[in-house]
Parts: structure tokens; C-alpha cells; sequence
């Protein structure tokens, strides 16, 4: 049950499990969610990045506008690098501190609530709790305005991508109408690319609440790695393991669908490989928007949790302002109560916060493993 000044639900599990209002999610699982989501994220954006368009020759009309709004797409995609994934460490940060902050106005407000208990007309007393009150809400504003600010680059984020995937649709159309090609051949080829990156994907760490929460260092040490196949297709992964690409380029499943890819490649005419490429890049793009909206709801629960706090701080302070020169009629012992409730979570939720806060991300650049020689060796 969520507590008065604690906008997350707090279980009676000795381990935090604390829940932002309107969901059923733990608050740790909700943050490692966002985690996971943002590394999906990730592993889209360095495929992207590290794919190539086909030469066409004589290139078509179409052409050019898919050429330029793909190159305009790998650049925002790049975005996710360099602004969101830092700004995502801020949200556990804000959380952090701000439990410090009310826990230090804690000593204020428990002090001057026993004045009060005391003496319910002592003005002072009941000015310092409304001057504490006040200070947590400061505290608030800073938080909703960052997380608001963050989801904004988020939805900007996919906005450019939906911008740039809106002339990829439309040139792929173009090509689909005007060339003459086997579409039972591209789809197969599609089906076992869609195959493969899945089958990378099972390689994908995938943290959980608990094992954030006992420490353990995934994302410090991520490990992102490129894979590459035919027609300038690339996809990514994060795992954990040094020299993952290597391990995952190297078992069997992922040896015999390359080596399938690569014979229904060499199969089918260039217009076929062509607009089989085009397809999938615009796909990857489609993904990659789909999984950076996710990532903004995570964002969406920690701002209603802010928001429902800032609702809760701002009624006591009504209540004080009401209550004119004597408080008699507030029930100190519950306010005493609930705020003292409210500080223990806070405590225990600040533990976890500031493990994820110190996250850092694996900026190097990756390891890459062209699965077309990996397959070729392994058939030689």
C-alpha cells in the first residue's frame, strides 16, 4: 500500500519493491526496465549505423530520396548516443537525490512536529514545517522539469526517425511498382534475416530489479558487438561476455542461417537483393521508433509519480495555511506519522537509485564480426 509522501508503492518485502502510482511495477523493476529498453535501443541503433546502402546502377529516380532521408536517419539515430542514453541516468539520479533532500528536511520537520504536539499555536514551529514543506516542493519542480525535458528529446528523437522513415516508405513503394522481381524469393530471404537477428537477440542480457540491486556491474561493462552480412545489412547486440561477438559468430545455429542467407544471396538477381535490403533498413527503422516510444513511457511513470507527490506536499501546506494561528484540529500524530513512514522508503529506495545513477556506459567502439566469412569458414 503506497504511503502519505511516498509517491511509490512500498510492499512489505524486507527487499525494496516500490511501485509509481497507476502501475502495478516495482519502481527498481520499472528503472531496470527502462535500462533494458534503452539497450534495445542500442543494439537497433548500432545495426543501423553500420549498414550500407546497395549500389544501383543506372540508379533509379527513387533512389536518391531513399539515399538521403537513410543517411539523414543513421545521424538522428546517432542522437540516442549522445543525448538520450546519458540523459537516462539522470532520472535514478534525481531520485537519489532527492531522497537525501527529504530526508534532510526531515530533521527540521520532526523537531518543530513535536513543538507542535506540544503546543499546536506555536507559529514558529508551524512556519519551519511549511518552509520545509515548501523546500521539498522546489525539489520537485527541479525533477518533473528534467524528466519532462528528457521525454521531450525522446519524442524529438523518434519524430526525426518517423520523418526520415516516411520517405524510405515511400521510395521503397516506388521501387516495388517500378522494378520486375521475384517477391516469393525476397520474402524468404527477409523471413531468415528476421530469423537470424533473433536468434542474436537470445544472446542479449536482459538485467533484472534484483541483480541491479545486489550490484552487479552489466552495463558498466556492456559489451556491444556489430554484426555484418550481405548487401551492407548490419544488426547489433549487448551482452556481457568479453568477446561475444566472436562466441555468438561461432555456434551452430547462427553458422547455418548465415550460411542459408548467403546462398539464397547468390540465388537471387541484384533487383531481388536490392529491394530486400531496402526493405529491411526501412523495417530496422520501424523497429527502432517502436522501441524508443517504449522507452518513453518508462519515462511517463516516474512523472506521474512526481506529479501525485507534488499533489500530496502542496495539501499539507494548504492544511497548515488553513489552520490559521492553531493546529489542533490537524492530526499531528498521523502527519508525524506518515511523513516518518515516507522517509524509511525514501531511505531504502535512495540504495538502489544511486546504483543505477552510477551506471556508465560502454562507449568504445565495438567488436564486429562479418557472419558471411563466419559462415564461409566454418563451411570450408
Amino acid at each position: 500500500m503506497k504511503n502519505r509522501f511516498m509517491p511509490f508503492v512500498v510492499s512489505s518485502n524486507d527487499q525494496l519493491m516500490a511501485a509509481a502510482s497507476g502501475s502495478d511495477t516495482p519502481i527498481d523493476q520499472q528503472l531496470a526496465d527502462a535500462f533494458n529498453a534503452n539497450n534495445d535501443v542500442l543494439a537497433y541503433v548500432n545495426g543501423l549505423a553500420n549498414s550500407s546502402l546497395p549500389a544501383l546502377s543506372p540508379e533509379p529516380e527513387w533512389y536518391a530520396g531513399f539515399s538521403s532521408a537513410f543517411a539523414d536517419a543513421k545521424i538522428h539515430a546517432m542522437d540516442w548516443f549522445n543525448t538520450i542514453t546519458p540523459g537516462l541516468v539522470s532520472i535514478p539520479a534525481g531520485i537519489a537525490n532527492y531522497a537525501s533532500v527529504f530526508s534532510l528536511n526531515m530533521i527540521t520537520m520532526n523537531q518543530n512536529l513535536d513543538i507542535l504536539k506540544a503546543n499546536p499555536a506555536d507559529a514558529a514551529a508551524k512556519n519551519a514545517i511549511a518552509d520545509s514543506l515548501s523546500s521539498l516542493l522546489q525539489g520537485l519542480s527541479a525533477q518533473i522539469s528534467s524528466a519532462t525535458d528528457f521525454k521531450s528529446k525522446i519524442n524529438q528523437f523518434s519524430s526525426n526517425l518517423e520523418n526520415d522513415a516516411e520517405v524510405m516508405r515511400n521510395a521503397v513503394a516506388n521501387a516495388e511498382e517500378t522494378e520486375k522481381y521475384d517477391k516469393d524469393k525476397v520474402e524468404s530471404l527477409k523471413k531468415k534475416i528476421a530469423d537470424l537477428k533473433q536468434q542474436v537477440k537470445t544472446w542479449q542480457v536482459v538485467e533484472t530489479a534484483a541483480g541491479l540491486a545486489a550490484g552487479v556491474g552489466f552495463f558498466a561493462g556492456a559489451v556491444i558487438a556489430i554484426f555484418t552480412f550481405g548487401a551492407g545489412l548490419a544488426f547489433g547486440v549487448i551482452a556481457a561476455t568479453a568477446g561475444i561477438a566472436t562466441i555468438i559468430a561461432a555456434s551452430v545455429e547462427i553458422k547455418n542461417l548465415s550460411a542459408e542467407i548467403q546462398k539464397e544471396q547468390a540465388e537471387m538477381g541484384d533487383i531481388e537483393q536490392q529491394i530486400s535490403t531496402l526493405q529491411v533498413l526501412e523495417s530496422a527503422l520501424n523497429d527502432l521508433i517502436d522501441l524508443s516510444a517504449k522507452a518513453s513511457s518508462k519515462i511517463d511513470l516516474i512523472l506521474q509519480a512526481w506529479s501525485t507527490l507534488q499533489q500530496e506536499i502542496s495539501a499539507v501546506i494548504q492544511d497548515l495555511t488553513n489552520a490559521d494561528a492553531d493546529l489542533s484540529n490537524m492530526d499531528l500524530e498521523a502527519l508525524s506519522h506518515d511523513l516518518n513512514m515516507a522517509n524509511d522508503d525514501w531511505k531504502t529506495l535512495q540504495k538502489f537509485a544511486t546504483t543505477i545513477a552510477g551506471i556508465s556506459y560502454n562507449q568504445a567502439t565495438p567488436p564486429a564480426v562479418n557472419l558471411d566469412n563466419a559462415s564461409s569458414k566454418s563451411a570450408a
